[in-house]
């Protein structure tokens, strides 16, 4: 498994990947709209031209297996590092591509002087809790969970 950073080629199989989760989230909380490929596209092709959003992909013989997308949000002279998406198609997931795209982000944070992570999992969302506490985030309630971690 490789993780490389994505270029806007990748975005028909992000906006797959962004989709499918959609859905998923959508069963957990009927409040989630389910956006249409053509949206998704248009947003990820925003974030790489206002370079806001950095995607890293875990890529198996050339097929991008997952996804994670993180930002960087500064105030003042501090910098936590924000997770807004994690994907890994269904096949692959329990085999460490989710913890290999956290790892990458983690390195990306660290490189920017990130002092934390942080990210959001819904209530309801069992498994990526389960997720997040074997990662070492810990968890801080809000409507959901505020899920961070120190970096060192």
């Amino acid at each position: 498994m490789k993780i490389r950073k994505a270029t806007i080629k990748d975005t028909e199989e992000i906006s797959k990947l962004m989709r499918e989760y959609d859905f998923y989230e959508n069963k957990l909380d009927q409040n989630v709209s389910i956006s249409s490929i053509k949206e998704i596209k248009k947003d990820i092709k925003e974030f790489f031209k206002n370079k806001s959003v950095l995607f890293l992909i875990a890529e198996e013989y050339q097929e991008i297996i997952g996804i994670i997308s993180v930002s960087i949000d500064k105030r003042g002279k501090m910098k936590i590092g924000r997770i807004q998406d994690i994907i890994v198609k269904k096949e692959h997931r329990g085999k460490n591509v989710g913890k290999t795209l956290v790892e990458g982000a983690e390195k990306y944070f660290k490189r920017n002087s990130c002092i934390k992570i942080q990210s959001f999992v819904r209530e309801k969302n069992i498994n990526a809790q389960k997720f997040w506490k074997n990662q070492g985030f810990n968890f801080e309630k809000a409507k959901g969970f505020i899920i961070s971690k120190r970096l060192k």
